[in-house]
């Protein structure tokens, strides 16, 4: 293939726009697109907080929360904010307010763009004329603002009520919800009082959503005004991508999207060296995998390379690309970083790990307790540490050490040292804890491999108190007062999936790693999530957990040098009865737990499903995804029906599939359910309604391209050589391929009849 004849698929300089490319967020979608729904049923939403660093990506989940919001009948509204919205009350909520009324009118609403309404509208925003004859205009602050702004009067301070009054009635007049979408927050940061009259226009204001986007700046502010903060809004934090299968699906996706069928043919996913090598080197950025895959995909279309592989010339490449947008050589940081040894690179490394969360202490600490073999002895560090401040390369303030520099010189920095081959990662969102944390995980799998696995977030401040027994019993008692699902969440989950995964058994096994120096106490649950394990005989998992003890006993020696402990305690936990535990989860009032479960067993029975073709496993999770959410998603509800529909269950399958069909907005999306159902009335032996399925779904999906039509699985209709129905199931069909033979089999049947 000529790739030279192709766009480049990499664009770092936008964030992704089409629903296609965009990549990973898993949680943080499925958490969004919960609160979506929250909003469109409910008069009062929760409002959404996107926060994350610069160039985390916040503006990609801003444009797919736009798409997920249409999608569920929302005017969305968007509002791109700049330092100038920053400066009075009055352009600040003129820029807001024109966002919501252009968007509503451009929908149609009050005469829509061309109509009376509108144009007067802008004659007294823009030329700041007062019209005499009030017909025509129907709403208050575009007056205030006239006035106003032609009397210079600037800083007159905003009629709360009459912009409230006014988005209630554009709001009323619309007759749906609106999600309005601000990005670049931060600017507010300097005006406090425009987040306190947000908080006054919107928190009793029906029918509308708000999400904001920006750093960790933003939200100590906002939780001062807001008080608390998690009243109004919830925070979605956008980091780095933790998982290297979320870097490489985006890597691949714009390669599929500008047509490369053979995928190895530019890049190696097969044996995912050089998936880790782009993950680790970017940190997960989305920014930083396009740039990075960006000039891969540039050498290669420049014959300067077979396929995409990170090379030295690679980092030079990106190098000069950061070099092209900054007059690095004017920046004392990097002027400083470049004239580093290797040995210099390492010891900023060190340094700079918890970057802004740790003293030299604490940092020393880490190192030496899970890699005393580093080559750095205390003094050494500690003499590098006093040459970086003499080079105005990192501050110390209250023992705490900083990097000097901004975003770019961290990112020059970077890819400067990976150059001398230095991983250089300058964190400011990774407290020592939870880098101890992530040490604890690293060194218990490198030694035991991935079955097993930390089954929480990281407990700060942990008690002596084995908190899971306790789970276990309120979870065991059919009359206990308290529900440890609304309780204690997340340790309620730990032993849900553990029993879950262990059913087949008697009990199951958990450890706890409790670490404790002079400044913290934090404590990790571990145990074996593989499904598998269940499988295998008595003691496998009884034996990995065992082994976690001599795996730390190196880390548990040496953390005892800075007066610090590390323990590990295994303990044995009985099977609950699944019909209890199901109980428990229906009786909790923690409806975004139940909802979340019910989306892990419809994976997990996917899974199955389609990996091993193990029906009563696929079944079992289908039952608990259904029971937690009788009324899922439209892809979710056809996926279930399918499935109930293979296992012979044709009543549920029914239920799921209509609802699916009805719920989809797009009509090629309605194409699958449609034909489902034709595959449901071909069983009851109501040809007719199949036929009429069968030909709605061709027309549905006819027009879509041929890779849009393929699906994972599909029962096709059948006529076997005796002239009986068979149903067949096909792997990876064309959508309209079998519908059209569908449609003759029909034929056939009908035909037979006469």
């Amino acid at each position: 293939m000529n790739f030279s004849e192709l766009p480049n698929p990499y664009d770092f300089a936008n964030p992704v726009a089409d629903p296609d490319l965009f990549a990973g967020r898993t949680a943080e979608m499925e958490e969004i697109k919960y609160y979506l729904n929250h909003a469109s049923k409910s008069p009062r939403a929760i409002n959404l907080a996107i926060i994350g660093q610069r160039a985390s990506g916040k503006t990609s989940v801003l444009n797919m929360i736009q798409l997920e919001a249409s999608k569920r009948g929302f005017c969305v509204v968007r509002v791109d904010l700049d330092e100038s919205d920053a400066e009075s009350q009055l352009a600040f909520f003129c820029k807001l307010f024109d966002s919501i009324f252009t968007t509503v009118c451009f929908q149609g609403v009050y005469g829509g763009l061309c109509g009376k309404t509108y144009d007067v509208y802008r004659d007294m925003v823009d030329a700041y004329e007062v019209p005499k004859e009030k017909t025509f205009c129907p709403l208050i602050f575009p007056i205030q603002y006239a006035k106003a702004m032609s009397r210079g009067n600037f800083q007159v301070n905003l009629s709360d009520t009459a912009f409230k009054h006014d988005i209630s009635c554009i709001q009323a007049e619309l007759g749906h919800p609106i999600a309005i979408l601000l990005d670049e927050c931060d600017v507010l940061t300097r005006s406090r009082i425009h987040l306190e009259k947000l908080r006054n226009i919107f928190m009793n204001s029906q029918g509308f959503m708000l999400v904001f986007t920006g750093t960790p700046a933003l939200f100590p502010l906002m939780d001062d005004v807001f008080s608390p903060i998690i009243r109004q809004f919830k925070k979605i934090n956008v980091g780095p991508f933790s998982k290297k299968e979320e870097t490489e699906r985006c890597i691949r996706r714009p390669l599929e999207r500008v047509g490369i069928s053979n995928l190895s043919e530019v890049f190696d996913f097969e044996t995912y060296y050089d998936v880790s090598e782009i993950h680790d080197l970017s940190g997960g950025r989305p920014y930083e995998i396009q740039l990075i895959c960006h000039f891969l995909f540039r050498r290669v279309q420049e014959g300067r390379a077979k396929r995409m592989e990170l090379t030295v010339d690679v980092l030079d490449d990106v190098l000069k690309e950061l070099q092209t947008s900054q007059d690095v050589f004017v920046r004392p940081v990097i002027t400083a970083v470049r004239s580093f040894d290797k040995r210099q690179l390492e010891a900023l490394r060190l340094l700079c790990s918890c970057n802004g969360y740790a003293t030299f202490d604490q940092v020393w600490l880490t190192e030496y307790v899970f890699h005393s073999d580093s080559g750095f002895t205390e003094e050494s560090l500690r003499e590098h540490l006093s040459q970086f401040e003499k080079a105005e390369v990192i501050s110390i303030k209250d023992n705490i050490t900083y990097f000097m520099g901004d975003d770019f010189d961290r990112v020059y920095c970077k890819y400067l040292a990976r150059k001398h081959g230095v991983p250089l990662s300058i964190n400011d969102d990774l407290p020592c804890e939870v880098l101890i944390s992530m040490l604890l995980d690293m060194t218990i799998q490198e030694a035991l491999g991935e079955k097993v696995v930390s089954f929480s977030s990281l407990s700060i401040g942990a008690d002596e108190e084995p908190e899971i027994l306790e789970v276990v019993r309120d979870m065991s008692d059919v009359n206990a007062t308290v529900n440890p699902f609304e309780s204690t969440p997340d340790m309620a989950a730990v032993v849900y999936w553990s029993n879950m995964n262990f059913r087949r058994s008697s009990d199951f096994q958990v450890a706890s790693v409790v670490v404790s120096t002079p400044w913290m106490k934090l404590k990790r649950w571990y145990g074996c999530e593989d499904q598998d394990v269940c499988h295998h005989e008595d003691g496998e998992a009884e034996g990995l957990l065992d082994q976690i003890n001599s795996v730390l006993s190196g880390p548990a020696q040496r953390i005892a040098v800075f007066d610090g402990d590390l323990r590990v305690e295994v303990y044995t936990v009985p099977i609950i009865p699944i019909e209890l535990l199901s109980e428990k989860v229906l009786q909790s009032g923690n409806e975004r737990e139940r909802v979340d479960f019910s989306g892990q067993h419809f994976m997990r029975a996917v899974d199955v499903y389609l990996e091993r073709r193990d029906i009563d496993e696929a079944l079992f999770h289908c039952n608990l995804a259904h029971l937690y959410d009788p009324s899922p998603e439209p892809p979710v509800a056809n996926n279930l029906g399918y499935m109930y529909m293979a296992v012979g269950n044709l009543s549920i399958a029914r239920e799921l599939l209509e609802k699916a069909e009805k719920e989809y907005k797009d009509l090629h999306d309605r194409a699958l359910p449609n034909y489902n159902l034709g595959v449901i009335a071909m069983e009851e032996g109501d040809y007719q309604s199949a036929l009429s399925r069968f030909r709605l779904a061709i027309e549905q999906i006819e027009s879509e391209e041929k890779e849009a039509r393929i699906c994972a699985c599909l029962l096709l209709p059948k006529v076997n050589e005796e002239g009986e129905l068979e149903i067949e199931e096909l792997t990876d069909p064309d959508l309209l391929e079998t519908a059209q033979s569908a449609v003759s089999t029909v034929g056939k049947l009908l035909q037979d009849r006469t």
